[in-house]
């Protein structure tokens, strides 16, 4: 099992960096070797200094908090995501007034094709046939206010 959170542990490898928004940079999610894709574990203390990871229940919808997107490491700012989400690159929803999710599938979706891109996934031009061009996704998150 892992834990998505890097920075946890001072013997962790230190990760690229990937611009997941326009000027906003942290390390991608970690892929283990073999097993499931992903969990989300919580750092449990057995004492002495040991600690063990323990797996909890994967949910496709996250609290967009500063305290649950630290809990999975998410280093960005509530209104970072929210952006993200009214520009389409994530999934968000309203769950009460003031009070937004986001889809972990989407999100992991989303920090995938940042990564797989990291110089043109903000600054290409989407080909909208008939030699026009569409607008970059830079553009698209600095409209999404």
């Amino acid at each position: 099992m892992i834990a998505l959170c890097p920075a946890m542990s001072a013997a962790a490898p230190k990760l690229p960096l990937v611009e997941i928004a326009p000027g906003k940079v942290c390390p991608p999610p970690v892929l283990p070797a073999t097993g499931p894709g992903y969990t989300i574990a919580e750092v449990v203390p057995l004492g002495g200094g040991a600690f063990r990871l323990q797996p909890r229940p994967a949910i496709e919808w996250l609290g967009m908090t500063q305290s649950a997107l630290r809990r999975v490491g998410i280093t960005l700012s509530e209104n970072t995501l929210r952006r993200l989400g009214r520009a389409g690159f994530i999934q968000v929803r309203p769950i009460s007034p003031n009070r937004y999710e986001f889809n972990w599938q989407s999100w992991l979706a989303h920090c995938a094709a940042v990564e797989s891109d990291p110089e043109g996934f903000w600054d290409a031009r989407e080909d909208l046939g008939g030699g026009r061009k569409g607008p970059t996704n830079r553009e698209k998150y600095l409209k999404a206010l």
